[in-house]
């Protein structure tokens, strides 16, 4: 799912926004700490697996993804915005996951 981060990217850049906004949905509910990790610049939270595994859902998941592609939403400033407006509610909700994606 977090690779949908990038689908949703490549649709905006094909102008398709409002099918990138549905798909961004999707990413937000289950990994909403990924946009977090994008749209702030902050610190490599402490890996939180065992054994070198990556918890589900976590900051460090989070951090992780963004540092893999989050240079690439950076880079495209319309993408960015789409990615914020998206986002706005989850920023509320302290980036939590909606029940949806619990």
């Amino acid at each position: 799912m977090c690779v949908e981060y990038l689908h949703a990217l490549v649709l905006i850049r094909l102008s398709r926004s409002d099918e990138a906004r549905e798909v961004l949905r999707r990413c937000l509910n289950h990994y909403p700490r990924i946009a977090r990790h994008i749209l702030e610049d902050l610190p490599q939270p402490p890996s939180d697996g065992i054994l070198g595994y990556v918890t589900y859902g976590s900051e460090y998941e989070g951090w992780l993804n963004a540092q893999e592609f989050g240079f690439l939403w950076r880079r495209n400033p319309v993408a960015m915005d789409v990615l914020r407006a998206e986002a706005k509610p989850f920023e509320e909700r302290n980036w939590g996951r909606s029940a949806q994606g619990a």
